[in-house]
């Protein structure tokens, strides 16, 4: 069945970001977070992704998941800016 008893790994490159933000902001933050990371996976193909919350300091961490960090590196962040891309997100709505 496997080669070896490493062959079953499934290789991946995970993206971490931690996040400090300010008081009373955290329902745009999370929502910031969600439309992005959304445009991420659907367009420019991450795995998925999730955020924390540290519940005593108030800070977030979040991470990405990829197939490659090659893939990451190349994954044209700046269309998420672009009007094409925000018109036909726009349109979902």
């Amino acid at each position: 069945m496997f080669k070896n008893k490493h062959d079953w790994r499934i290789k991946i490159f995970i993206a971490v970001y931690c996040f400090k933000i300010k008081p009373a902001t955290d329902e745009a933050f999370v929502q910031a977070w969600k439309t992005r990371t959304e445009g991420i996976h659907l367009v420019l193909g991450s795995l998925g992704y999730r955020l924390h919350k540290n519940k005593k300091t108030g800070d977030y961490m979040g991470y990405a998941q990829w197939p490659s960090k090659t893939q990451w590196e190349n994954a044209g962040f700046n269309y998420l800016n672009s009007q094409e891309y925000l018109s036909i997100r726009n349109q979902g709505k």
